[in-house]
């Protein structure tokens, strides 16, 4: 039987998993658009965490990467490895594709959406609430 304290570490684990790949699909448009390393901080961090943040402010419950800021380290840290990396990319657009089909399966299938939704008095319809 699988223990509930290891399923948290998994699912938590794959939801930084996906903040990151949503940040190497924002590192890569400001790559695109010839941007210096803050321009792809800001990037990263804003695909990496913004969906999950609109999603916490129109449930009204506090925004998950102010209470466990990690999900921001990881969008940073990416920023400054795709820094250097993205340039030797030699198709970015197509590699830009491949992150964001695989961000939006994997947050289309985030676990703890339902939970945020529903300990916030709201029915959800949709298992896709992270874009």
């Amino acid at each position: 039987m699988v223990d509930s304290a290891n399923l948290f570490r998994l699912v938590h684990f794959f939801d930084i998993v996906a903040a990151v790949v949503f940040a190497v699909s924002g590192a890569l448009v400001a790559s695109r658009k010839g941007m210096d390393v803050m321009g792809f901080m800001w990037f990263a961090v804003i695909t990496g965490v913004g969906g999950g943040t609109v999603r916490d402010l129109i449930l009204n419950v506090p925004v998950f990467w102010v209470q466990n800021p990690v999900h921001v380290s990881a969008c940073l840290v990416t920023a400054v490895v795709m820094h250097f990396v993205a340039p030797r990319v030699e198709s970015r657009y197509k590699t830009l594709l491949w992150f964001d089909a695989f961000g939006l399966a994997r947050s289309c299938r985030r676990v703890d959406s339902p939970n945020r939704s529903h300990s916030s008095g709201r029915q959800e319809s949709s298992g896709c609430t992270r874009a």
